[in-house]
């Protein structure tokens, strides 16, 4: 059951990746608090959550990124 879970998150924010309100909304909805962007990239997109008042940089450096979810 929490494969399954997993599994669906992770497709949810490979679809929604490039809107900050969306992987703002899936964040809140799964009880995260930050979110990790890793220097090989992914669906999320940085910059997007680097503009949105929603997520607070926390870490960027050699292309990875973790990014407080703005309660």
């Amino acid at each position: 059951e929490e494969v399954s879970r997993v599994d669906d998150l992770a497709r949810r924010v490979s679809d929604g990746g490039r809107d900050a309100e969306e992987i703002y909304r899936l964040a809140r909805e799964a009880g995260v608090d930050y979110v990790f962007v890793g220097a090989r990239g992914g669906p999320i997109d940085p910059a997007a959550l680097t503009a949105s008042p929603r997520f607070r940089t926390r870490y960027a450096a050699g292309g990875a990124w973790v990014f407080e979810v703005i309660r």
